[in-house]
């Protein structure tokens, strides 16, 4: 373990264990030289301020519409969440699912590069005019530009994910929220 500075030079061959700790945005600094940037700890979050609806038993992969805190992923037209580098990775997703209208079996799942990812989807029950969350979270190992989606889907058509509007000192409940995590 070293604490503070450490100079390196003339360095030809490295073996055993190095371990960098960047800053908050993944930088490493050489000063007086050029900053290097490191592709490890990617992080991205998503989220969809409008309500998702779907017709009784289409499947579709859910959609956003803000970018929050991003690096080193990126969302590629409104449902694909891409990794610019390879690693293992978190996926979590936070769904507000409501029985608009009636009762209605919601299901939600991971794609990965369009393909569906076995044993990764999980039901829920939605009661008429009822509010509940999903929440799940995938562990993937992933390629270099590799994408994946949040897939759902319902039975009758009454399921949906719903957004809600900031309400006095209440903020914007998005209808999905979804984090990335690079973990290694």
């Amino acid at each position: 373990t070293i604490t503070g500075s450490l100079k390196v030079s003339s360095l030809s061959t490295s073996t055993g264990s190095f371990i960098v700790t960047t800053d908050s945005t993944g930088t490493l600094t050489k000063s007086p030289y050029s900053a290097v940037t490191s592709n490890l700890f990617n992080v991205g979050d998503f989220y969809s301020t409008q309500t998702q609806t779907l017709a009784a038993g289409v499947s579709g992969s859910v959609t956003y519409n803000n970018t929050g805190t991003t690096y080193g992923v990126s969302l590629v037209s409104s449902s694909q969440l891409t990794v610019a580098n390879a690693g293992v990775y978190s996926i979590t997703f936070s769904a507000q699912i409501k029985g608009d209208g009636g009762q209605d079996t919601v299901y939600m799942w991971l794609k990965k590069n369009g393909t569906n990812v076995d044993n990764t989807a999980t039901k829920i029950i939605a009661k008429n005019n009822e509010e509940d969350v999903m929440t799940v979270e995938y562990f993937v190992e992933a390629a270099a530009s590799d994408y994946y989606e949040i897939a759902w889907q319902n039975t009758t058509g009454d399921g949906d994910l719903t957004y809600y509007a900031a309400s006095g000192n209440i903020p914007v409940i998005p209808s999905i929220i979804t984090t990335v995590k690079q973990i290694r």
